[in-house]
């Protein structure tokens, strides 16, 4: 590409520098395809594990009733048990679980706490432990956790944290469709995210896959159920967008993963046009001095309020950067405080409509008024 003269107008030097950073971003762009594709198709071992966890939707078939567990207690059970009057919902799990499987049980708790019909009541929850290893005093920590949650008088019998033998495990997981397995390294389990419905005969009426369930579509769902109705499948897309870290322990947003990348890329980029910009001496018509004088990134002044206008510019960069700042060392810090492995508790608090409300409105009413 042809560089501009040294008398070349200032759009003249605009439009090269617009063209030198779209040729660039594209390269960039190209670079990181190629750079992410090799990671994709490099097939290891522990990638074909991971390709076989999945959430398969079995609609129609029915659990086996005669699985056998124990519960909070630590009494013999059948999962039959708690079927017969009452749809149910069945979630897996396991209780010492750092990461998905407390986003779910969260995502359970939110759903039913919006619905009208009560746990115990009209439906029941049933929490199977897919960790051979847990022990019913842990399983007894959770009911009790929830349903403290859950806050509604009477309800905490609608609750069910069941462990078991690895072969009860095992039956149930297969009969509903979820693959999972035992990671050594990380010592956790890669599994995958999501809820069944099950009708009070235990045949499999409806999927919520992801870590969020609409509370009128769980409605329905339970309705549909409770009439031994099965529904229809359920959207994949969240669940195909999780995937199991074993390096790192964690699960990840792959969608978000790739945007992070790309937006890391759209910054240096800048950042480079910025540093080439910077490099061409100020033109002779610039009044004043300082940073707009020294970075011509910014139209020449064509009054003499524009110094004021260009400093507020400036300062609402200032205060952006700061709030980034800010974010940055808070992500941080709960990145270091909430790592797999760590001791800090992971219960979420009751939310506040209050607090939520106030903290949104003073935000929006400062930045209004800076």
């Amino acid at each position: 590409m042809k560089r501009p003269a040294k008398h070349a107008t200032r759009r003249e030097r605009g439009t090269f520098f617009l063209r030198l950073f779209s040729r660039h971003f594209a390269s960039f762009a190209g670079a990181l395809f190629l750079a992410i594709a090799p990671t994709a198709s490099a097939q290891t071992p522990l990638d074909q594990r991971l390709n076989r966890v999945d959430f398969e939707q079995r609609l129609g078939e029915r659990v086996p009733l005669n699985a056998e567990f124990r519960d909070e207690t630590g009494a013999p059970v059948r999962l039959g048990s708690y079927l017969g009057e009452r749809p149910v919902i069945l979630a897996f799990a396991y209780y010492e679980c750092p990461n998905l499987c407390t986003v779910v049980l969260n995502g359970l708790l939110e759903s039913v706490r919006n619905l009208r019909p009560d746990v115990g009541r009209d439906f029941e929850i049933v929490v199977v432990s897919i960790h051979p290893g847990d022990s019913p005093a842990q399983a007894a920590a959770k009911k009790e956790t929830y349903a403290k949650r859950y806050g509604r008088p009477g309800t905490a019998k609608g609750w069910h944290f069941l462990t078991g033998d690895a072969g009860a495990i095992q039956q149930v997981s297969e009969a509903a469709g979820f693959h999972y397995f035992y990671d050594p390294a990380s010592k956790q389990y890669a599994h995958a995210s999501g809820i069944v419905v099950v009708t009070p005969d235990g045949v499999i009426s409806r999927y919520f896959l992801g870590i969020e369930y609409p509370p009128k579509d769980l409605n329905l769902a339970l309705a549909q159920a409770s009439q031994k109705k099965v529904g229809s499948l359920a959207d994949r897309l969240l669940l195909l967008c999780f995937h199991y870290d074993p390096a790192t322990g964690r699960y990840s947003l792959l969608i978000s993963r790739v945007l992070q990348v790309a937006g890391i890329g759209t910054v240096l980029v800048l950042a480079g046009l910025m540093v080439r910009l910077s490099r061409h001496k100020p033109s002779p018509h610039m009044h004043g001095i300082g940073v707009v004088a020294m970075f011509q990134l910014l139209p020449e002044r064509a009054s003499s309020v524009a110094g004021s206008v260009d400093a507020i510019f400036f300062a609402l960069m200032a205060v952006c950067g700061l709030i980034v700042v800010g974010i940055t060392i808070a992500i941080l810090y709960f990145c270091i405080r909430y790592r797999a492995g760590s001791e800090a508790k992971r219960e979420a608090r009751q939310r506040s409509i209050v607090f939520e409300i106030t903290w949104t409105s003073a935000t929006l009413l400062g930045f209004v008024g800076i």
